[in-house]
């Protein structure tokens, strides 16, 4: 189903009102038939569909804001519940072998993008030295970087979404760090986290005002 376009997948998604094949776009989950007809979506995005957009399963309700079956919404990052559902997933994650965890492959966006430049530097830095800067970041938020899910459902949440989009083929940017006094980590420390958890040695870094 993805096709490759240089070291980047196309992933395809599917018309949520009648299921054809389509580039995923969820701000547009509809094939141009669909899009033109009586299904053509309200302002206000109320209109349902019963295709999921990623997998094509069919439900009695998709959404056009979020036209995704419960198993492909990726896990919410704001949720800091323990419900059965994120128990269930996380056991998944904790209890997969490091043979299973190498299976998937940590996939990275390499285009610097305009906010970086002209400061920015992509490098590969070692996973352990990224780490040791997320700790000393000056974000509120503690992190277990030893045991990468037992930290908050919430950052265990956003760690599970990284680790299945990689397994689904899809890239994401590295993550950013600015040097300086004070050191800033910008984002990144879950993907960060995922791709210990998968067992990195290094992973790339848009690098900002490097000494």
């Amino acid at each position: 189903m993805n096709q490759p376009i240089g070291n980047i997948k196309q992933v395809l998604g599917y018309c949520i009102i009648c299921g054809k094949d389509i580039p995923q776009n969820i701000d547009n989950p509809f094939c141009e038939e669909c899009f033109s007809s009586d299904h053509k979506p309200k302002p206000t995005k109320e209109i349902n569909g019963k295709y999921c957009h990623y997998c094509e399963t069919v439900a009695k309700r998709i959404s056009y804001q979020y036209p995704l079956c419960k198993e492909c919404t990726p896990y919410s990052g704001i949720d800091n519940s323990e419900d059965d559902y994120y128990q269930e997933k996380v056991n998944k994650y904790r209890n997969m072998s490091l043979i299973d965890r190498r299976k998937i492959k940590p996939l990275w966006k390499f285009k610097v993008l305009d906010r970086y430049k002209p400061s920015g530097i992509l490098k590969e830095l070692e996973i352990t030295e990224i780490l040791r800067m997320v700790e000393l970041s000056e974000s509120k938020k503690s992190f277990n970087t030893n045991n990468v899910l037992e930290n908050e459902p919430n950052s265990n949440r956003k760690i599970m979404s990284i680790l299945k989009a990689w397994e689904n083929g899809i890239h994401l940017y590295p993550p950013n760090i600015k040097y300086g006094d004070p050191f800033v980590f910008g984002d990144g420390r879950h993907r960060c986290l995922a791709a210990k958890f998968l067992g990195a040695k290094t992973i790339p870094v848009f690098c900002i005002n490097t000494p």
